[in-house]
């Protein structure tokens, strides 16, 4: 999420709005998979996809993990793997807009923990964000429940 400010957009702005394309096509390509393909299957080939690019962007400032930071690694990459495991299942039994509006309810809970755990700034741009998420992804919600009632 992009605060907006005087400035307008810069360089890690457009990297942001670039990464959300990405991720919008991650998700469309999903969905697509999971009508023939099961949720494993799509993982491996995901992971299969994004290890050469992981590759080219960490091999320069490689640093070998210490002692407890490989458990932290694997917690990492087990919690990471089976959300994706959840959101390809999800996928299978509902519209990826629907999945995708329920999975946004996530970043005002990700905000409130950025500032109890890890001191954050709590500003009024990020309580109208939260509203706005709030508010942006019931409507979403609600609109598509309406539509299927008139139906």
């Amino acid at each position: 999420m992009v605060q907006p400010n005087t400035e307008g957009a810069n360089y890690a702005s457009l990297i942001v709005l670039g990464a959300a394309i990405c991720y919008a096509f991650s998700h469309v390509s999903t969905k697509s998979l999971s009508n023939s393909e099961s949720p494993i299957t799509i993982i491996f080939m995901m992971c299969l996809l994004q290890a050469p690019l992981g590759l080219l962007l960490f091999i320069e400032g490689w640093t070998t993990p210490l002692d407890i930071q490989w458990l932290w690694l694997i917690i990492i990459g087990v919690t990471a793997l089976s959300a994706h495991y959840c959101m390809t299942k999800a996928m299978q039994h509902a519209e990826v807009t629907f999945v995708v509006t329920m999975d946004m309810f996530r970043l005002p809970l990700i905000s409130i923990i950025g500032v109890l755990l890890y001191s954050e700034s709590f500003s009024v741009a990020l309580v109208i964000g939260i509203i706005l998420i709030m508010a942006g992804n019931s409507l979403n919600i609600y609109s598509k429940n309406t539509d299927k009632v008139r139906q």
